[in-house]
């Protein structure tokens, strides 16, 4: 789902340090949430580390311990702050909250649906098909950088992409862009880090593309497809000769878009791991 909706109550999260987790968690399942009749099956949980927080059922499966679950994705509970008259775009609806991005900063978290009402197509803001500007990230993009990569990387907090990105911006081996719209808003990212080797690849050190994410109103439009090419050019004239790339074999949609983009699939890798005992 996607359409855009408007904010008609205020609402603000309780839970400042909201708990989040990859595919495969060991989750401890607890108390049934009774208090709201419109918001059925959810449950707090809790990880190894001792965060909890609130979780849909749909998230999780239960082990034969019934207070036991594992997580069949990624997740956060991150709620957003709004006033009324704010506007965002829903993706995603679970058990009566709905998955928003705000189009004022593209900051993206949970919202009551009881809080947001349609937009109605006519009163919809046109988007834009040509005012996108794309180039090399700056410090003062940090605070928009990471509710982006949040978005890509949810197993990961706010404050450890604000690392990451710190980071990034210091070493010489990373190149990282972002795409702007209406002058100020952060739309898209794509990072690329210089690796000393990578499956399929021909040349080494090789440039490798970390990541790349456009925000969903603003798909379709080339906007990904932009970001490579700048990148492309700014290799070539760097003497580089290839731009590698990898997708989990299940994400079909990534692996059309990298074919579109002028990727070609070099090999598919199986990895495995064996724990070992101390």
């Amino acid at each position: 789902m996607q359409e855009q909706v408007i904010a008609i109550a205020a609402h603000r999260s309780e839970y400042p340090e909201p708990i989040t987790f990859t595919a495969g968690t060991t989750l401890q399942v607890g108390e049934h949430y009774a208090e709201n009749a419109q918001w059925k099956n959810w449950y707090f949980c809790t990880t190894a580390e001792g965060a909890g927080g609130w979780v849909p059922e749909q998230v999780f499966q239960r082990a034969s311990d019934p207070a036991l679950a594992v997580a069949l994705q990624d997740y956060t509970a991150r709620e957003l702050d709004i006033d009324v008259g704010e506007r965002l775009i829903a993706t995603r609806e679970m058990n009566g909250w709905k998955w928003c991005q705000k189009q004022s900063d593209g900051e993206w978290g949970w919202l009551p649906t009881a809080v947001l009402a349609a937009v109605e197509p006519s009163l919809a803001p046109a988007r834009s098909h040509h005012a996108v500007h794309i180039r090399l990230m700056q410090a003062e993009d940090i605070a928009q950088w990471a509710r982006m990569r949040e978005q890509l990387w949810q197993s990961q907090s706010l404050r450890e992409h604000t690392d990451e990105i710190t980071h990034s911006l210091s070493d010489a081996k990373s190149r990282n862009y972002i795409a702007i719209a209406d002058k100020t808003l952060a739309v898209g990212f794509a990072e690329v880090h210089l690796r000393d080797y990578a499956n399929g690849c021909t040349q080494q050190p090789v440039p490798f593309l970390e990541g790349i994410w456009v925000a969903p109103d603003y798909q379709q439009q080339g906007i990904g497809k932009a970001m490579i090419e700048m990148i492309a050019a700014d290799l070539g004239r760097a003497g580089y000769q290839e731009l590698c790339s990898d997708a989990d074999i299940a994400h079909v949609h990534s692996h059309t878009a990298h074919r579109q983009w002028g990727f070609v699939e070099t090999e598919r890798v199986v990895y495995f791991r064996k724990p070992l005992q101390a």
